[in-house]
C-alpha cells in the first residue's frame, strides 16, 4: 500500500469464528458455510475496497468471534465535508410513487425500503420470485401498476431478473424496470436495454445513485406526459 492518510475501520462480532481451513476460501465468490448464504458479501466487499486502493483483512478465533478491518485512502476532514454537502444537496428531495423490489437478501431489501421511504416512495419488498409475480398479478386485477420495479439479477435457486423480465413486461408493461447486481461486468448489466430493462443499479449503491435512477424515471414519465 502507498504511504499517506488512510481511514481505518473495524467490524467486530462475537460469533462462532472462522475455521483455519476456511481462511483461504472466505473471499472467493459463492463460498459460504451458511445454508441460505450466497457467498458474495465478502467477495464483493474485497473487490470494492481493493478498487479504491485499500486493504481488507480479518482476525478470528473459534467460539470467540471475528474482526474484519479495512483501510481506504482518504482525508477524514475532506470526507466529512463531502458527506455534509451531499446530504444538503439531497435534502427535500421527494417523490410520490409506488415501487416493488425483488431481492433474495432481506438486509438489502430493508436498506432499499428505508431509502425509498425517506424519499416519499411507498415500497413493497419481496424476496422470492413466485410471491413477486403474484403481487404484480394481484395489482393488475385491481387495475393498479407499480411506477417502477427493481429486480435482482442473481437469485440462487430461484428466478432472477433475466428470467422474469418478459413475464413482468407482460403483466406491467408501463412500469419502469431497473436491474440490480453486484456484478458490474455482467453481460446483461452492460447491455441492460437490450434485455428490456430501463436502467440499472450496481450494488452497493448509495442514496445519490438511487436518486439519479429515479430522476431518469421521472424524466421519462414527464416526456410521456403521464401523471407524476
Amino acid at each position: 500500500m502507498k504511504s499517506g492518510d488512510y481511514i481505518f475501520l473495524k467490524v467486530i462480532d462475537k460469533g462462532k469464528g472462522i475455521k483455519k481451513e476456511d481462511y483461504n476460501q472466505i473471499f472467493k465468490p459463492f463460498f459460504t458455510t451458511k445454508k441460505s448464504g450466497t457467498g458474495l458479501g465478502l467477495a464483493i466487499s474485497k473487490i470494492i475496497i481493493e478498487n479504491h486502493n485499500g486493504y481488507l483483512g480479518f482476525e478470528s478465533k473459534l467460539d470467540v468471534g471475528t474482526t474484519f478491518y479495512f483501510l481506504i485512502p482518504g482525508n477524514p476532514s475532506h470526507v466529512t465535508k463531502k458527506i455534509e454537502a451531499s446530504e444538503k444537496k439531497l435534502n427535500g428531495k421527494r417523490y410520490s410513487a409506488l415501487g416493488i423490489i425483488l431481492d433474495d437478501n432481506r438486509n438489502i431489501l430493508n436498506v432499499l425500503e428505508n431509502l425509498l421511504l425517506s424519499l416519499g416512495i411507498e415500497t413493497i419488498g419481496v424476496s422470492e420470485s413466485t410471491s413477486f409475480i403474484n403481487t404484480l398479478e394481484n395489482m393488475k386485477k385491481k387495475k393498479e401498476s407499480p411506477d417502477f420495479i427493481i429486480l435482482d439479477l442473481t437469485m440462487p435457486g430461484d428466478q432472477g431478473a433475466k428470467e422474469l423480465i418478459l413475464k413482468v413486461r407482460e403483466i406491467s408493461p408501463e412500469s419502469y424496470i431497473i436491474i440490480s447486481s453486484g456484478y458490474s461486468d455482467d453481460f446483461v448489466i452492460q447491455n441492460y436495454s437490450d434485455f428490456g430493462f430501463d436502467n440499472f443499479l450496481r450494488k452497493p449503491f448509495d442514496k445519490q445513485e438511487l436518486i439519479k435512477v429515479l430522476d431518469d424515471w421521472y424524466e421519462k414519465k414527464r416526456k410521456e406526459k403521464k401523471p407524476y
